[in-house]
């Protein structure tokens, strides 16, 4: 028997529904695989006892140093971590000395997650700024998200952590950190700060901050993820707990563009827009 288009019209709304945007969808909260604007990812993936992470979008492997550890437990679903918490001056770093990676024009998106247990003092994110030329530091500073360009003349842009909110900091829990950098020299808000709590419900990164970078990148070093590498005029602090998901890319990326995505329609919702179309064309019979 043939159903009256009236009697169609609730089955296939709800149906057409499942085929918006985000509708019936958490977002993608999941280990990061390399892209086309992917130059360097280190997924810390290692086991425990391995002294070294491979670079899966690239050919630079970072050495544990310092009794900085592989092996640790990540976000869920993320695998291993790393651990640079063991101590003073433990961290993750490059053999040999490169320039600051980056794409076309300069531009660049650095992140990386993290768990640590305060944001009271210095911890090197990820950094060039160790015994050669001194490139960058992007850090937690007494509270603050810091970015620091050190060669060719320091500028640093600086945002502070959340301490309320969704994104509040909570000791001993994973959120997102991020730098991007759009290649613009000198121009407003070329350089932004991002800082989110790891959960499957966002659909974004949040920004918490902006500023000025009035000249690209410059300088050859080590790289060095969780600690800056430093073995002479001092020692700046490594992060304080894990780190996990070390992305670097060639382009500043979109909030959306980052650790959370909203997913493609599934099959089914495809199905179901289909079945609303039929209902369309039934309607005008």
């Amino acid at each position: 028997m043939r159903m009256k288009p009236s009697t169609l019209l609730p089955i296939l709304t709800v149906a057409a529904m499942l085929t918006l945007p985000g509708a019936g969808h958490a977002a993608i909260v999941a280990p990061y695989t390399a892209d086309a604007n992917t130059l360097h990812l280190w997924n810390f993936n290692e086991a425990s006892g391995a002294t070294s992470a491979a670079d899966s979008a690239g050919s630079v492997a970072l050495v544990a140093a310092n009794n900085a550890t592989f092996g640790n437990a990540s976000f869920s679903g993320f695998g291993n971590a790393g651990s640079t918490s063991a101590a003073d001056n433990a961290g993750f770093l490059s053999t040999n000395s490169y320039a600051p990676p980056v794409g076309t024009g300069g531009a660049f998106t650095y992140e990386a997650i993290i768990n640590v247990s305060t944001i009271t003092d210095q911890q090197q994110i990820f950094s060039m700024d160790a015994n050669d030329d001194r490139a960058f530091q992007f850090r937690i500073l007494s509270g603050n998200l810091d970015f620091v360009k050190i060669g060719g003349g320091v500028e640093s842009v600086s945002a502070a952590i959340p301490t309320s909110g969704a994104d509040a900091f909570v000791a001993n829990e994973w959120f997102h950190v991020a730098v991007t950098y759009n290649g613009s020299e000198n121009t407003t808000d070329n350089l932004n700060l991002y800082w989110t709590r790891v959960d499957a419900s966002r659909t974004a990164t949040s920004l918490i901050g902006s500023g000025i970078l009035k000249a690209d990148l410059s300088g050859n070093t080590q790289i060095g993820v969780g600690n800056d590498g430093r073995t002479s005029g001092g020692q700046d602090k490594n992060i304080q707990g894990l780190i996990d998901e070390v992305r670097i890319s060639g382009i500043a990326r979109a909030s959306d563009e980052m650790l959370f995505a909203v997913p493609e329609p599934s099959s089914f919702a495809l199905i179901a827009g289909f079945l609303g179309l039929t209902w369309v064309m039934l309607r005008r019979r």
